[in-house]
């Protein structure tokens, strides 16, 4: 197939930008749009450089350019974007520094980015950013400091990035931050240990982490947190005696490999507590020390979880 950029400057520039406008749903493509455009595009491994003409676009969708393995400098040119879709873009390495210029951008989507190693520093400078997502960026190493810098980002999903071991501190500048979603993210052992500042925190998903052997002590200040899942995280072997003091209504996931009795009369604000595949030894050492407590200790409900079923024991 034609490549798009091998034709005539002005031509590209046509057949670009009506498939931008297709893209926002602002014109309709015609048939001629359909078999010498549109498939050419994403056939694409770069955009030209006056890709950042398009100043009038507010949302730019490139989901599934599977041979784009760049974008032009002269993105940042593109202020009035509002949100960019780059899902499965899977050869993309790279974001430009320029990105940092869109200061009305407010969802910045990389999911399925397979090659896409780094963010670049500039990303602190989205000022009106509010949702950032990268599940299953299998070769993200880490996440730049300028992360702390985003004050609107209210949602941030990192699931299956198999191959970051950290988050940097300055995440818990995030005071906008609601939904924290680190699931599968298999290489990543420990968190911050100022987690806790996180106040506005709903959501906390740290399901198949098996690495992640502890939690810090400042979970429990964590007040606003109505949902928080560990299962699968099987070295993780004891949880802050700090979460007695999470909001009464939270509802704890977990499939915690050691359950010590001393723990279980610290229970008592807890409202509902799952525990996912437990050790029968586990299971009835648990229930015994919070017997022994006379129940008002224990959680208001405490799921049993197993493959083909489960219990409920109610305080």
């Amino acid at each position: 197939m034609t490549s798009v950029f091998s034709l005539h400057n002005d031509a590209q520039k046509n057949v670009m930008e009506r498939f931008v406008r297709w893209q926002q749903n602002e014109q309709p493509p015609d048939e001629m749009f359909w078999v010498f455009g549109a498939d050419a595009i994403r056939m694409s491994a770069a955009l030209p450089e006056w890709f950042g003409e398009l100043t009038t676009i507010t949302r730019l969708n490139l989901v599934g350019f599977h041979e784009l393995t760049k974008l032009p400098d002269s993105l940042g040119r593109l202020t009035a974007l509002t949100r960019i879709y780059l899902d499965e873009c899977r050869v993309l390495r790279t974001l430009p520094e320029s990105l940092g210029q869109l200061s009305a951008l407010v969802t910045l989507s990389l999911g399925f980015c397979w090659s896409l190693m780094d963010l670049p520093k500039s990303l602190g400078k989205l000022k009106a950013l509010e949702e950032l997502n990268l599940p299953s960026c299998f070769a993200l190493t880490r996440l730049p400091e300028s992360l702390g810098e985003l004050a609107a980002l209210k949602r941030l999903v990192v699931t299956s990035c198999t191959a970051l071991t950290q988050l940097p501190d300055s995440i818990c500048q995030l005071a906008a931050l609601e939904h924290l979603s680190m699931g599968r993210c298999s290489a990543l052992t420990a968190l911050p240990h100022s987690l806790g500042q996180l106040a506005a925190l709903k959501s906390l998903n740290l399901r198949y982490c098996v690495l992640l052997t502890a939690l810090p002590d400042s979970l429990g200040s964590l007040t606003s947190l109505a949902v928080l899942k560990l299962e699968y995280c099987r070295a993780l072997s004891r949880l802050p005696m700090s979460m007695v003091y999470l909001p009464d209504n939270i509802d704890v996931t977990t499939c915690i490999s050691l359950y010590p009795p001393h723990y279980v009369q610290n229970m008592a604000e807890i409202k509902r507590f799952f525990l996912t595949r437990p050790h029968p030894l586990h299971t009835f050492v648990f229930i015994l020390a919070a017997r022994r407590h006379k129940m008002p200790h224990m959680p208001d409900e405490v799921w049993l979880v197993f493959g083909g079923g489960g219990m409920m024991f109610r305080r």
